[in-house]
């Protein structure tokens, strides 16, 4: 019997301090990002962070910014117009828009992030998704590729579609907002 106290115990220490890590990373993160803002005046207007990989991503829209941090480097900035493309990765399989017949059943089934997956699963079942990210290409040629990743939820497959969701149609209108106003 004072096996299982003892057990569980350890359990809940190692639980509380596994929390107060993750608590400090991501205060880390936020300090270093309300101290960049502060320095170069810029108004973040979402942000997400992934206290796993250790980065923090938002953008000013009045400034036309990208701002990514990452734990113990220096802010990156990318300018808007420097975005040219945005895809979701999937386990490293890129999503396209090829496949409508997949998307359209997707979207029916799960809404918008449910199109992507419904595109990029094709004909085959997914059992399991280890990974799944954002892939933003940057013209950029020293670092072209910008790859945002998104936790696994726990033992399972599931992530915060919505969060990925967000993210991706934000960086569709920065894509949007790039393209020249065709003139008549």
């Amino acid at each position: 019997m004072i096996f299982v106290y003892v057990v569980i115990t350890v359990i809940i220490i190692a639980s509380v301090l596994v929390f107060i890590q993750a608590r400090n990373k991501k205060n880390e993160l936020n300090n270093s990002l309300n101290s960049f803002c502060d320095i170069n005046n810029f108004n973040c207007n979402k942000k997400y962070i992934n206290i796993q990989d250790g980065f923090l991503l938002t953008y000013d829209e009045v400034k036309k910014k990208i701002i990514l941090i990452k734990r113990n480097k220096e802010p990156k900035t990318i300018d808007f117009n420097l975005v040219l493309d945005c895809v979701v990765s999937i386990d490293g399989e890129t999503i396209n828009k090829s496949s409508v017949t997949n998307i359209i059943g997707g979207a029916i089934l799960g809404g918008g992030i449910g199109a992507l997956i419904g595109a990029s699963i094709k004909s085959k079942k997914v059992e399991k998704i280890d990974n799944i990210s954002l892939v933003l290409t940057i013209n950029d040629l020293s670092s072209p590729k910008l790859e945002i990743k998104f936790p696994i939820l726990g033992m399972t497959s599931d992530y915060d579609k919505e969060e990925v969701e967000e993210w991706h149609n934000v960086f569709k209108v920065i894509i949007e907002r790039n393209k020249p106003v065709l003139q008549s």
